[in-house]
């Protein structure tokens, strides 16, 4: 296993073919990238910042990828074969955490914002069998969420899940099924309890105080 610091981030290639490209600079604090196995990659797009990010490669032919003008803070575990990507414009408020198992992927479109204690997992952790057949029943499967999409505090996206654009998912909400584009859900397991909505990238905490009568689609 092979654990860099930021301050070696830039041009970083070890003799396993991990590799870190640097697009401009990358702010980071109490981060790490740990690489347990061999061709791995990550890509760090313009203008970064991090904070207690931690990404961990359990293995080999993963890749993590960040977009420009983006926050990160939290982590990224990764197993052979599996991906994280993310694009532009995108900010996490707290600590939150992917993790990807079995040649699955995540990823996540621009423009989302991300409350604390988010979580986005493709698989259960453990296989589970059915105990007369002994065939598995629940496999990974990967995660897509589209581009615009606020998550509130404290929601998990389970496998398989695809959000579509211009979402909001409410507080607490454990996402099980697909939500379809311009859509509010909620709830455990997560509803959707509203059809057409959009929603404003600037927070209601800001100074000045915005004043909304109506939004400007991207």
């Amino acid at each position: 296993m092979t654990t860099v610091q930021p301050s070696d981030y830039k041009d970083y290639l070890d003799e396993n073919n991990n590799e870190i490209i640097i697009n401009d600079t990358v702010d980071a604090i109490n981060s790490k990238i740990s690489f347990y196995g061999k061709n791995n990659s990550v890509v760090f797009g313009k203008k970064i910042r991090m904070n207690r990010f931690n990404l961990q490669f359990h293995g080999d032919n993963g890749h993590f990828r960040i977009g420009d003008n983006s926050i990160f803070i939290g982590d990224v575990i990764l197993g052979s074969d599996c991906s994280a990507r993310i694009g532009n414009n995108f900010e996490s408020a707290g600590v939150m955490l992917i993790n990807a198992a079995e040649k699955t992927s995540v990823t996540i479109g621009s423009y989302c914002r991300f409350n604390a204690h988010i979580q986005l997992r493709t698989h259960d952790s453990h296989p589970i069998f059915d105990v007369n057949t002994r065939e598995r029943i629940n496999k990974s499967k990967s995660i897509h969420i589209g581009n615009k999409v606020w998550l509130g505090n404290s929601v998990s996206v389970l496998k398989g899940v695809w959000i579509g654009d211009n979402c909001v998912v409410g507080l607490h909400s454990i996402v099980t099924k697909d939500i379809r584009n311009n859509c509010l859900a909620v709830g455990n397991p997560a509803e959707i309890i509203s059809e057409n909505i959009d929603w404003g990238l600037e927070g209601l905490t800001r100074f000045p105080f915005p004043s909304y009568k109506h939004i400007e689609i991207l």
